[in-house]
This record gives structure tokens, sequence and C-alpha cells, in this order.
């Protein structure tokens, strides 16, 4: 018998170990899988039901928006323009921001000529000559009675009992009124008329140029910014003041103007200072209506509805930015209230929700604010699970 060589031998075991090698990885694709196979071959998971528990809570709708804190009545003062005097040079001033200001007080001189603040609800608009008549005369009447110079009841006619009080006004404070050769106008009294009242002055006297009587509403009031140093030309404002308590102001469109009124709680917060304070709307104001409420010639335009807020602010949050959050409606009590995204609806607009165990109960809601929805009418009690989404 002729025996096998081992190289032969060696040769047909290599050639068993292969073939085997093989059989066995071509039957193992039939029991071994890989995770992503079991995955795509794996059978879909039974569908869940996501539910919420009903509860009672107070609801309330809210707008909110960015405003500013600041006093309640800001403007900045204008100095008279080139005219009689001469260029808008500051020849004299004793006053700087962080003085209080009272009515009276001489707040620059420019150009030789004072510029006294007095109280009133608009700015000078023309000069003053004797005769002349308006509502800007009868604004000054009351301005010079305010400080105790004696006069009959406003009239509206720049005569001579009111030109005596504006030469003592000026005189009071160092500086003489200039004066005009003629008056505009020819007034004169009737048979019978009392003699008491302001009239039209024939014979020329006082006149007050536009922008030497400074009005603002509010008094004392405080200079935050003097903007002309002695000597200089005066462009634009000469100083910014401040008066009344703090306010946050802040602006709406029309729609958000539909919501709110006068009298609606707000809470305003400071991020800047960590500090919240419940105020309320004290004012809205229209788009084209003047935003400080001076009845002016030229109105200002604003974009959006101007609401200031009052309330108790701290004297540090005043020129912060702060976020106000305006209640515009609230149910003031707990009530029966479910996750909105429980809320189904029909085609015919009805509304229903979804018990776990697939019943519809059919509701009606009131308002909706946080992501929560009032149950006005409806079979369900606070604690009752609902459904909020089929997984």
């Amino acid at each position: 018998m002729k025996r096998i060589s081992p190289e032969v031998r060696k040769l047909s075991l290599v050639i068993s170990v292969c073939i085997l090698a093989s059989l066995l990885a071509f039957f193992s694709t039939f029991f071994i899988r890989s995770p992503q196979q079991q995955a795509a071959e794996a059978d879909p998971p039974s569908p869940s039901i996501l539910t919420a528990t009903s509860e009672e809570r107070e609801l309330s709708q809210t707008v909110v928006l960015r405003g500013t804190i600041g006093s309640e009545y800001s403007e900045s003062i204008l100095a008279p323009e080139a005219g009689i005097a001469g260029d808008p040079v500051v020849t004299d001033s004793q006053l700087d921001a962080g003085d209080e200001v009272h009515s009276g007080t001489v707040l620059a001189e420019i150009a030789g000529r004072p510029m006294i603040a007095l109280p009133g609800s608009f700015p000078m608009y023309r000069d003053i000559h004797p005769g002349m008549e308006g509502k800007d005369i009868t604004q000054l009447q009351e301005a010079l009675i305010s400080l105790g110079f004696s006069l009959p009841t406003p009239n509206g006619v720049y005569g001579p009992a009111t030109q005596n009080a504006v030469s003592g006004l000026y005189e009071n404070r160092g500086y003489l009124p200039l004066e005009s050769s003629v008056a505009q106008g020819t007034g004169s009294l009737e048979d019978g008329e009392e003699t008491n009242h302001d009239v039209v002055d024939t014979e020329g006297g006082p006149i007050i140029a536009k922008g030497e009587l400074s009005f603002l509403p509010s008094f004392p009031f405080v200079i935050d910014a003097f903007n002309a140093r002695l000597g200089e030309l005066v462009e634009g404002p000469i100083m910014d003041v401040s008066s009344g308590s703090l306010a946050a102001t802040t602006s709406v469109s029309d729609a958000e103007r539909e919501l709110i009124e006068v009298g609606d709680p707000v809470t305003v917060y400071s991020e800047s200072h960590g500090v919240e304070i419940i105020a309320s709307i004290e004012t809205i104001l229209a788009p084209d209506e003047v935003n400080d409420e001076r009845d002016t010639e030229e109105p200002v335009h604003s974009e959006g509805h101007q609401i200031i807020v009052t309330g108790d602010f701290e004297n540090e949050m005043a020129g912060s930015d702060a976020r106000l959050t305006i209640e515009i409606s609230s149910t003031e009590e707990e009530v029966l209230s479910v996750p909105s995204s429980a809320i189904f609806s029909r085609h015919d607009g009805s509304t229903y929700i979804v018990t776990p165990e697939d019943e519809e109960i059919d509701v009606r809601i009131g308002i909706s604010a946080g992501g929560w929805v009032q149950i006005e009418t409806g079979s369900i009690q606070a604690g009752d699970p609902v459904v909020v989404s089929d997984q």
C-alpha cells in the first residue's frame, strides 16, 4: 500500500479547514444579526398614550412688552433763536445738572436776555406784543397770578395790567423787558364796561421775545443735563429736564391697544436691579397725540400707542430697561383647567377632551393662558387624567 507523503497530508488538512470555515460562515448568516438588522426586523412598539392631569389654577392672559423707567415728565428746553437780542450765546448761567428748579427761576441768560421758567401746558410759539390776544396770553396771565402778581381774571388780552406784571417779572430778576413803541391792536372800552379788565394798550409797552419764557407743566423739576457752556453758541436744546414721580413708558400696536385699558395691572421687572413692582396703566396716548400731553401747535408724531405706567418705583430704577407684563384678562380665582394640547375640536367647532379609556367628553372652554385652558362646562373634575397625545 502506497504511503501518503506528509506534504499531501498537510495540504489536505488545509483544504478541509478552509471548506469547513466557509460552511460555518455561510450557515452563520441565518442565525447571527447585527443591531441594525435586529432593529429593522423587530416589531414596532405598541402605541402608548400620553396623559396629563386636570387641575385647579388661576389663569391670566398677558401682553409682554419692553419699556423704560424714567420721570413721569421729561422735556428738552430750546434756547431762543437769533433775534432782536442777537445770536443765542450763553452769557450767564447759575444752574447745573442735578439742580432743582422752581417756577419763576431764570434758567440761563442768552445774549444778555433771561430764560424764565413758568408753569404752562404749551411753549411759546410767537413773540408777544401789546394788544395781542390768544390762549398763550391766557396762559401767561395764569402763570403771573401763580407767582403772586395782581391781575384781574385772565382774559387772553395782553393789555396794561398784564404788561405791568411782565415788567415786574423781569425787574424782580434784574432785567428790563424789551419795549415796543407801537402796540398791535386798537381795542377800547365800551360804554358801561367794567374798568378792572385787562384791555389793549395803544401806547406801546413791553414785548416778550419767543423763547424768553419757558412754560413747563410741572414744578419743581430737575435739570438732567445742561448742554451748553458759558460763551457757547447754543444749537438745539440748552437743557434736559424732568419732573414728577418715576413711570415706565412703552408703546403698543393697534391690535394690542384693543386688549388693554387704563387701570389694567402691570408687573414691571427690572432685570438689571432684580426688582419687581406691581403697577398700573395710567395713560394711553394715540399715535398722533402729543406724548407729554402738551397742547402744542404741531403735534409730535410717534409710532404706536404710548403707554404710561405708574407705580411705587424705586429711585435706583430710573433710566433702566424693564419687562412690562400687562394682564389683559384673568379668572381672578382658581378654575378647572387642562393643558391646551388636551383640547380637540370637531368640524362643527365644538370642543372635547379624551379620557385614557378613549371616551370623548364635550366641554366648553374659557380663557387660555400659559399653555392651559379653562374648562367652563363638562363632566370632568380636578385630578381626572386627560389625553394630550397619542404615540
